[in-house]
C-alpha cells in the first residue's frame, strides 16, 4: 500500500469580499447553535446538496493551474485574512505567521516495523495512527467554504480522504539527506492549500531513508485551522497514539471509520473547540482602546508611529517566495545557554529577541535606526479554563486549535545607537560580542519582564480583546499593505517536546519516539519582516529557522543574523 498526495491543478479561491463580525460553520442540518458557528442551509443550483457536504453550496470556481513555490502579496492577505476573520478573530492577530506553518519531527521506528520487507505494513500502520489521531482532533476534519463572501464558513465533511493528505517520499541517498529536507520544507511553505471546501487545511509528507529506521514528518497546516502550539500537541497526541497501537490488539480501525485511505470524521458543531472568548473574560481600558483606535485610523502624515517602525522593508504586490535558514544547536551549548539565561533571569525568549536586536541594530545603515520593535508570539492556552460551562470536554493544553497573541517590544533610538557605536568601534567579532554583551543581556532580561507583566496581566489590553470592534477585514488588511511595517522581527518559541514518553520503561526498540523537530513557518505578507521559529526536543537539540519574503531586503541580513544567533548561543554558554 502507498499513500500519496493527488495534486490537482486547482488554483486557491481568493477572497473577493470579506468577514464583517460573525463566522458560520455547519451543524447537523436544521440545527441552529447558539455559538461562533451557526448553521446555514443552502443548497445548489440543482437543488441538492453537494456529496460531501450537509446541504452547503460551495462557491468559488476551479482553474487548471497552481502556483508552485511563490505566493503573490494579495494570495498571502486573501489567506492572512481567512486566518485573521476565521473564529472571531479571538485567537489570530495581525500579520502572525502568514497562513502556511510546518512542524517537522524525526520519528524513530520501532524494531519490529523496519526494513523493506515491513514497508507496507509500516505504511498502513501509520496510515491508521494519523486517522486515529484526527479524530481526536475535529479542527482536521473541516472544510472551509464561501471564501468569496462575506461570512466564510467552517463547513463539517462526511469524510477525509487520506491519500489527499499523505504523502510517502523515499529517499536513497543520505548523502544529501539533510539538503533534500530543507528544499523540500522551502517547498512546502510555498505550496498553496487547494479545494479547502472538501478538504481539510493540513497535509503531512513522511520521508524514509531507505537504509535508516527513522521516518521524518512534515506536518504542514493552514494557520486558520491551528497555531503552533497545536501543531505541537499534534505531534505529541501522534506519538502517544503510535505508542498504545503498539500494546493494544486493536491496531486498526474497523471499516466503517476506515477504508481504502477514507476517514468517517467525527467533528460536529458541538465538539468544535471554542474561540478564546467564549470562554475567558477579556477587559480593555479606555486608554488602551483609545490608543488601539488611533494607531489603526490616524491619518499617514501624522507625526510618529505608535511603535518604531521598519518602513524601510517594504510591502510590494508582487509574487515572492520564502527565504529560510536553518540552525541547529546541540543540546550542551543548549544547557549552557539555559544556566546563561537563569543567571541573567531571561529566558531562551527573551535571549533570541536580545539577539536578534543587537544583530540587526550592527548591521542596518544608520538612517534605518529610528528605534527598533520586535515581537513575541504568545500561546494563550494558560488563561483559558479547564471544561468550562458548555464546553465541559475542553482540555486546551491538548486542543489542536487556535489560542495565539502577540506583544511588541520597542527598543529606543538610544539604544540602537550606542549597539551601533559598540559594534563599529570593535575591530573582531570576538570584541565586539564583549562590547554589546552588557546590551544583549539588558534586552533580553527587559523582553522577559514586558512578557511577565503581559502575562500577569492575563487578558486586560490584549489585541484580541479589541479586534472583534473591526466591521471590514478586507479594508483593514488592504489598509495594512499601505502602512509601514510594524516589526523588523517575531520569535516564536514552541518549548520543548517530550519526545520519549516511554523512556521510564527501559526499552526504546519496541516503542516510539521523536529524536528532533523543526518549526518554520513562511514569510509575512504583512507585519514582521523576519520570522524566528524556536523548538527543542527533551533531551535533545534545539532547532532555529529564520525566515523572510524573498528580493526585498538583501539575504545577506538574513543569512548574519543567523551567523548571530548560532555565535552568540555558543558565546553565552561558555
Amino acid at each position: 500500500m502507498k499513500i500519496n498526495i493527488v495534486q490537482d491543478k486547482v488554483a486557491q479561491i481568493s477572497l473577493s469580499t470579506l468577514v464583517q463580525q460573525k463566522i458560520t460553520t455547519l451543524g447537523k442540518p436544521g440545527q441552529i447553535l447558539d455559538r461562533p458557528f451557526v448553521l446555514r442551509k443552502t443548497r445548489t443550483r440543482s437543488g441538492n446538496p453537494p456529496s460531501g457536504h450537509h446541504g452547503i453550496r460551495m462557491r468559488g470556481r476551479e482553474c487548471d493551474e497552481y502556483l508552485l513555490n511563490c505566493s503573490s502579496v494579495q494570495d498571502r492577505l486573501d489567506q492572512l485574512t481567512i486566518c485573521l476573520v476565521l473564529r472571531l478573530m479571538s485567537t489570530q492577530t495581525r500579520g502572525f505567521c502568514g497562513a502556511w506553518a510546518i512542524l517537522s519531527c524525526r520519528y524513530a521506528i520501532p524494531s519490529h516495523l523496519r526494513g523493506p520487507a515491513h514497508e507496507s505494513e509500516l505504511q498502513e500502520f501509520w496510515e491508521h495512527a494519523v486517522a486515529r489521531n484526527v479524530l481526536q482532533h475535529p479542527m482536521l476534519q473541516v472544510g472551509l467554504i464561501d471564501l468569496d463572501s462575506k461570512k466564510p464558513a467552517w463547513v463539517q465533511l462526511d469524510s477525509v480522504d487520506l491519500s489527499h493528505h499523505i504523502e510517502w517520499q523515499v529517499i536513497d541517498s543520505p548523502e544529501d539527506y539533510e539538503e533534500s529536507l530543507n528544499k523540500n520544507i522551502e517547498y512546502q511553505l510555498d505550496f498553496k492549500f487547494t479545494n479547502l471546501e472538501t478538504r481539510p487545511g493540513w497535509r503531512m509528507v513522511v520521508r524514509k531513508l531507505s537504509v535508516d529506521n527513522m521516518l521524518e514528518v512534515l506536518f504542514v497546516w493552514n494557520h486558520p485551522n491551528l497555531d503552533g502550539t497545536g501543531a505541537k500537541i499534534f505531534h505529541q497526541t501522534l506519538l502517544e497514539t503510535l505508542n498504545t497501537m503498539e500494546i493494544s490488539t486493536a491496531i486498526k480501525l474497523d471499516e466503517e471509520t476506515l477504508k481504502n485511505h477514507v476517514l468517517k470524521t467525527t467533528v460536529t458543531a458541538e465538539n468544535i473547540p471554542p474561540t478564546q472568548e467564549a470562554t475567558t473574560k477579556q477587559r480593555t481600558s479606555r486608554d488602551a482602546a483609545a490608543t488601539a483606535a488611533w494607531k489603526e485610523n490616524k491619518p499617514a502624515a501624522s507625526s510618529k508611529n505608535t511603535f518604531p517602525s521598519a518602513e524601510w522593508l517594504p510591502i510590494r504586490s508582487v509574487p515572492y517566495a520564502t527565504q529560510l535558514r536553518t540552525l541547529t544547536i546541540d543540546n550542551s551549548t543548549l544547557q549552557g545557554a539555559l544556566a546563561a539565561c537563569r543567571a541573567h533571569k531571561t529566558t531562551i525568549t527573551g535571549l533570541l529577541n536580545g539577539i536578534a536586536f543587537v544583530s540587526l541594530a550592527s548591521q542596518l545603515p544608520e538612517q534605518y535606526l529610528s528605534g527598533m520593535t520586535g515581537e513575541t508570539a504568545l500561546d494563550m492556552r494558560r488563561f483559558t479554563p479547564l471544561g468550562p460551562p458548555g464546553y465541559e470536554w475542553l482540555q486546551p493544553d491538548k486542543s489542536v486549535s487556535i489560542f495565539v497573541s502577540k506583544m511588541h517590544h520597542e527598543l529606543d533610538e538610544s539604544t540602537v545607537s550606542k549597539v551601533k557605536r559598540l559594534a563599529q568601534a570593535a575591530s573582531s567579532g570576538q570584541e565586539q560580542m564583549s562590547a554589546l554583551e552588557d546590551v544583549l543581556w539588558s534586552a533580553s532580561v527587559a523582553v522577559r519582564e514586558e512578557i511577565k507583566d503581559r502575562l500577569d496581566a492575563e487578558l486586560k489590553n490584549d489585541d484580541i480583546s479589541m479586534m472583534k470592534s473591526v466591521g471590514d477585514w478586507r479594508n483593514y488588511m488592504q489598509d495594512a499593505t499601505k502602512k509601514p511595517r510594524e516589526s523588523l522581527w517575531i520569535v516564536t518559541n514552541l518549548g520543548v517536546l517530550d519526545g520519549n514518553p516511554l523512556a521510564t520503561s527501559g526499552d526504546h526498540e519496541k516503542g516510539w519516539s521523536i529524536r528532533r523537530a523543526k518549526f518554520t513557518v513562511c514569510a509575512h505578507a504583512v507585519g514582521c519582516f523576519f520570522c524566528i521559529s524556536a523548538i527543542a526536543v527533551k533531551g535533545g537539540e534545539l532547532s532555529i529557522d529564520v525566515s523572510w519574503p524573498d528580493n526585498i531586503a538583501d539575504a545577506g541580513i538574513g543569512e548574519q543574523l543567523m551567523s548571530d544567533i548560532q555565535s552568540w548561543l555558543k558565546y553565552v554558554k561558555a
